[in-house]
């Protein structure tokens, strides 16, 4: 039991690094998108 609980935290901790790390890579993505079209719209 206690290795079955010890296992199910690991495998939380490391969603949640997870989720955390493809949540800062998606805010970079659309911070630079949103540079993008500004520059794009002052070209313009």
């Amino acid at each position: 039991m206690i290795y079955i609980i010890s296992d199910e935290i690991e495998k939380n901790h490391i969603n949640h690094l997870s989720q955390s790390f493809i949540l800062k890579i998606f805010i970079r993505r659309v911070k630079r998108r949103k540079t993008r079209n500004s520059g794009v719209y002052i070209i313009t």
